[in-house]
C-alpha cells in the first residue's frame, strides 16, 4: 500500500515548504535587524509579530500537516509490523484525525483464544483508494498502532 518513492517525494515537498516560510521570515528578521540598529522600537515590535504570527501559521497550516503525515509514512514502512486475521465488519465514510492523520475507522471482526468474537478497530488512510471488501469477507491486515499498512483478502 505504501512505496519509498512516496515518503521521498514527501519529504522533498516538506523542505520545499521550509524554504518558502523562511524565506519571507529571514526578510523580516533583517528588517527586524535594521530596525533595532535604528533604535525603532515600533518597526522592531511589528516585524517580531509578522515574524512569530508568520511562523505559527504556517506551522499549523502548511508545514504541520504534512511531517504528521511523514512520522506516518516512515511507521509504515519502517517501524514494527503486526498481523491481524478476521471477518471485515465495515468502513466508515467519515474521516478521523488521528495524530493529525486523516483516517477511515474499520472494524474487524476476530477471535479470541475460547474462540469468542470480538470487534476490533483499525484506521486506514484516507489518502488511499478505498478497498473493495465486502462485508464479511475475511482478510488479514498488517498494522501498526492500529493504522492499516497493507490489507490481504483471504
Amino acid at each position: 500500500m505504501y512505496q519509498e518513492a512516496e515518503l521521498t517525494a514527501l519529504r522533498r515537498e516538506i523542505r520545499r515548504r521550509w524554504l518558502l516560510v523562511l524565506l519571507p521570515v529571514a526578510i523580516l528578521a533583517a528588517g527586524l535587524v535594521a530596525a533595532v540598529i535604528r533604535r525603532n522600537e515600533v518597526a522592531a515590535d511589528v516585524l517580531t509579530i509578522l515574524a512569530g504570527a508568520g511562523l505559527i501559521f504556517c506551522w499549523g497550516f502548511f508545514l504541520s500537516p504534512l511531517r504528521s503525515y511523514e512520522k506516518h509514512l516512515n511507521q509504515m514502512l519502517h517501524g514494527r509490523l503486526h498481523q491481524a486475521e478476521g471477518d471485515w465488519t465495515g468502513m466508515e465514510e467519515d474521516v478521523s484525525m488521528v495524530g493529525g492523520v486523516a483516517f477511515h475507522a474499520v472494524t474487524l471482526t476476530c477471535l479470541d483464544e475460547k474462540g469468542k468474537p470480538y470487534d476490533r478497530l483499525f484506521y486506514y488512510d484516507a489518502e488511499k483508494e478505498r478497498p473493495g471488501i465486502l462485508r464479511g469477507q475475511r482478510v488479514r491486515i498488517t498494522y501498526s498502532d492500529r493504522q492499516i499498512a497493507a490489507v490481504e483478502v483471504l
